[in-house]
């Protein structure tokens, strides 16, 4: 073989691996952008509802995205290959979490009527007997003046608990709504207490 056929097969040879190569990225690209696709595809379908009940975990795995996202753009399509495994698994934990605070919300939402109607009345009858104390300037046994400035107090922190409750079960959360509604019944039948009052 001359020198010119020597540098022929050289050139075609060169030609052929770099051919191979370009078709070996091509394929390689393709696969992280469909690896990437399919995670935001998957991921899209649940976020809505992992933002209003589990936005932590919702972070972290749009975390875990974006850095797919990242590596793709950069190039690095084995990386994101390599990573797309654990990123459905992290969304797919995400859907079974989301699932599962999704059956405690149908619950509470049944259980918030309690609190729609009782909370709202132990505001009001507290309310109007801490109005008639602060007319009367007599305070109940075992209650001060000092005490009854924190009954007050107290009172307000409840309302407010109990306003941070409705807004939450209007924004559909019901159970963060039963949470705070528990907390704000719970200050409410201390501070009947320490009025003198029947309790709920």
């Amino acid at each position: 073989m001359n020198l010119k056929n020597v540098a022929k097969s050289l050139t075609l040879g060169l030609l052929a691996s770099a051919l191979l190569a370009a078709g070996g990225c091509s394929h390689a690209k393709n696969d992280a952008a469909q690896a990437v696709s399919a995670a935001e595809s998957a991921l899209a379908s649940v976020r809505d509802e992992a933002a209003k009940f589990m936005p932590a975990e919702l972070q972290s795995v749009e975390s875990s995205v974006t850095a797919m996202k990242e590596s793709l753009a950069k190039g690095d399509y084995k990386v994101v290959v390599a990573n797309a495994s654990s990123v459905n698994s992290s969304i797919e934990s995400l859907k079974s979490g989301l699932a599962a605070k999704m059956d405690e919300n149908k619950a509470a939402a049944a259980e918030w009527g309690v609190y729609a109607t009782a909370v709202p009345q132990m505001v009001t009858a507290l309310q109007s007997r801490v109005d008639t104390l602060k007319k009367s300037r007599r305070m109940p046994k075992g209650l001060d003046t000092t005490a009854f400035g924190t009954v007050q107090t107290d009172l307000e922190t409840m309302k407010t608990d109990w306003a941070a409750a409705s807004a939450a079960n209007d924004a559909g959360n019901s159970v963060d709504a039963v949470a705070k509604a528990k907390s704000a019944q719970a200050t409410g039948q201390r501070l009947l207490t320490q009025l003198g009052m029947p309790s709920g």
